[in-house]
């Protein structure tokens, strides 16, 4: 038995599902005064507090310029804050505020909420399946 994968499909559906979480998350992020792609800034720096832009470009998949405008806006905004590496002084590193850290907690308990959500409406294993695979699958497409 032979398959065959649409490529272009892939794409389409994984973009599609990206676009449907952030609008799941809009009434929680609207109430916090914050853009879909400033959520996705932020919740990178969750697990690692510290990045250079560049991983944070890297990690959001978003280019490099648009970075830059939202750190800008995040930071004026008091939810993150520039700091110079203490090991590299070249290098500028970004984190939370303790207000951002604070207002972060509420949001990431909206992502719970949601993240239980999924898991109901496709099961728990699948959804840990699929994060697995669409991991794999971006490992595989950066080298």
């Amino acid at each position: 038995m032979t398959t065959s994968t649409d490529v272009g499909g892939l794409s389409r559906l994984v973009s599609r599902v990206g676009r449907q979480l952030d609008a799941r998350m809009s009434d929680a992020l609207d109430v916090s005064g914050i853009s879909a792609e400033q959520w996705r800034v932020l919740s990178v720096l969750v697990p690692e507090p510290g990045l250079t832009m560049s991983e944070i470009a890297f990690a959001t998949s978003l280019p490099a310029p648009s970075i830059s405008r939202l750190v800008d806006k995040l930071v004026s905004d008091n939810w993150i804050y520039r700091r110079t590496d203490s090991l590299d002084r070249r290098r500028i590193l970004v984190t939370f505020s303790a207000r951002g850290r604070t207002r972060m907690k509420k949001l990431e308990r909206q992502g719970q909420l949601l993240e239980r959500e999924l898991a109901q409406a496709v099961g728990a294993e699948e959804l840990a399946s699929a994060l697995a695979v669409l991991g794999r699958l971006s490992a595989y497409l950066e080298t």
